[in-house]
């Protein structure tokens, strides 16, 4: 609003500058020991999803790994984006940015470490009279030997 942020409805609030519907999603993913089989290329049932493709446990430096991300269950096309920690102190600085294709895009893991992968989206809202967009984000975070 013009008097700054407020956590309620569009039709709740007076001077409404742009309003939006939020949803974020994180998932680590921890391996403790061996691999631990295809828990993480699961459907947790977030509305929006990344999931990566192999279990991270499998993976290490100079391997590729595809991102799939999809909105109520189906693939969708947006941008991807991948990072490592050490990479950059700036922040939104990422090593690598892909474009989906038919909802997956493919992370070159360059260095090993604890890697990022991270993707946003939004659309019109259902409801205007309640919010302007839906505004999805959703990050994997898992490490790579």
């Amino acid at each position: 609003t013009t008097d700054g942020y407020q956590p309620k409805s569009k039709k709740e609030l007076q001077n409404v500058v742009k309003s939006y519907w939020s949803e974020g999603h994180a998932k680590a993913i921890i391996v403790v020991g061996q691999a631990s089989g295809n828990a993480a290329q699961k459907s947790v049932g977030w509305r929006f999803q990344l999931i990566p493709s192999a279990d991270p446990g499998t993976l290490k430096k100079g391997d590729a790994i595809n991102a799939a991300v999809t909105l109520d269950s189906k693939p969708l096309d947006t941008e991807v984006s991948a990072t490592y920690a050490g990479f950059s102190t700036e922040k939104d600085a990422f090593a690598q940015k892909a474009k989906t294709d038919k909802g997956s895009a493919k992370v070159e893991l360059s260095s090993s470490g604890v890697w990022l992968i991270k993707t946003n989206h939004s659309m019109p809202y259902s409801n205007l009279e309640e919010a302007d967009e839906y505004s999805f984000t959703c990050a994997v975070t898992f490490g790579v030997r």
